[in-house]
């Protein structure tokens, strides 16, 4: 009968540890996604109106899982509509003369491009 007890408890101390280590596993495996910086590029750029432009992004990140489509969810926004509009690939389109900020956020950091319109040359030559 002491022989079956000690089996017992020494099968729930497996257990305990096989528990005990997959509970770290899981903990360190799912850190929380968080963003240190993002870099645009272009991070300035001086165009024309009615120009498209791409801008691509370089991030800092600490955890997460980029197999995971739904973690990186960039917001991208321009600080002036009437000048330059962006969508949520963070493709510009160019609409007035001006002076536009383009960011994009992400996990709680921020980068941004400054967009500079001209008229085309075209359009600035008189005729």
């Amino acid at each position: 009968m002491n022989f079956l007890v000690e089996k017992s408890m020494r099968t729930n101390r497996h257990i305990i540890i096989w528990l005990a280590f997959l509970a770290v596993v899981l903990i360190a495996c799912n850190k929380a996604f968080s963003v240190k910086s993002i870099i645009l590029h272009p991070a300035s750029v001086e165009t024309i109106v009615d120009d498209t432009i791409q801008l691509s992004f370089a991030m800092d990140y600490i955890g997460g899982d980029f197999k995971d489509e739904n973690l990186i969810q960039p917001v991208w926004e321009t600080s002036d509509k009437a000048i330059v509009d962006v969508d949520p690939r963070g493709r510009i389109f160019t609409k007035a003369v001006g002076n536009a900020v383009v960011t994009m956020s992400c996990g709680g950091a921020v980068g941004e491009c400054r967009v500079k319109v001209r008229e085309s040359d075209s359009q600035s030559e008189p005729r």
